[in-house]
């Protein structure tokens, strides 16, 4: 049976659909204001923040701020089973190769997340780090 998604998803959804980015970084706030924001939601802006950031010429040294304080929070709501979003977050480390902050990431992942999670996540950071 499917289920449809939680009201703050669509929102989330909508918005990125018909907003760029920077608008939506505007209209962000009001709709994470009320948690706990389905991981859904936060999946969807995280998505749009990482595309705009490939998309940018010559991306920089490190991951840019608005996408790493929209993984923050994230995090703060469902880091002990956001395994993809842990991955995510340490993937935009590597691909700027901010290799310090990666690893951070893949630390602090390992501390919040649920132990059931941490072989999973292990393998799929390994990949990450290969690059496949």
């Amino acid at each position: 049976m499917l289920t449809a998604p939680a009201p703050q998803v669509m929102v989330a959804q909508w918005i990125c659909a018909h907003f760029g980015v920077s608008r939506a970084r505007e209209l962000r706030p009001l709709l994470l204001q009320p948690p706990p924001t389905p991981l859904g939601a936060y999946e969807v802006m995280l998505s749009q923040e990482a595309e705009a950031q490939a998309q940018r010429a010559g991306k920089g040294p490190r991951v840019p701020n608005d996408l790493c304080l929209l993984y923050e929070q994230a995090l703060a709501e469902h880091g002990q089973d956001a395994v993809g979003v842990w991955l995510q977050y340490a993937a935009c480390h590597l691909g700027c190769a901010a290799f310090e902050a990666a690893s951070a990431v893949h630390h602090r992942a390992l501390k919040m997340l649920r132990e059931e999670h941490h072989a999973d996540f292990a393998a799929r950071y390994l990949l990450a780090l290969r690059g496949d």
